[in-house]
């Protein structure tokens, strides 16, 4: 029996309506067929999905905090624990292994600062800082 490879893209879509409504929805897309499925919807605005490396789940940022969201059944999203690192600000991503958990977060009130932290992806720990100093944006 032949296995097919089938590849899948996450898409993320935030629109503004009328009145500062906003919608975002997370979608994924079967490339060789070109089918779309709609994974999750929420009135508000969240962003910068990252697809678990065993594709079971999502990692996306809203309000300066993590979630999971499972990647079959997107029902709920369920906040990933960052410890003091709790105004992410849009960067982060999984390692090679899925084990670990990167993230860029604004190191004080200065929101053009940003130090980097890992922590496991199950946020069973204390996010460990691995940069020196925040880095400071032109």
């Amino acid at each position: 029996m032949k296995s097919a490879l089938i590849l899948l893209f996450c898409v993320f879509q935030s629109t503004v309506a009328q009145g500062d409504s906003i919608s975002s929805l997370l979608r994924t897309v079967e490339v060789p067929s070109g089918r779309i499925t709609t994974v999750y919807t929420e009135n508000s605005h969240f962003e910068a999905p990252n697809w678990s490396r065993d594709g079971r789940f999502f990692v996306l940022n809203e309000g300066g905090r993590l979630y999971g969201l499972a990647a079959h059944d997107g029902k709920a999203l369920e906040q990933i624990r960052t410890g003091s690192a709790d105004k992410v600000n849009n960067d982060h991503g999984i390692s090679p292994d899925g084990r670990l958990l990167v993230l860029s977060d604004e190191a004080g009130s200065d929101w053009l600062s940003s130090s980097i932290y890992i922590l496991p992806i199950d946020g069973a720990a204390v996010p460990r800082r691995i940069t020196t100093n925040a880095a400071k944006t032109p």
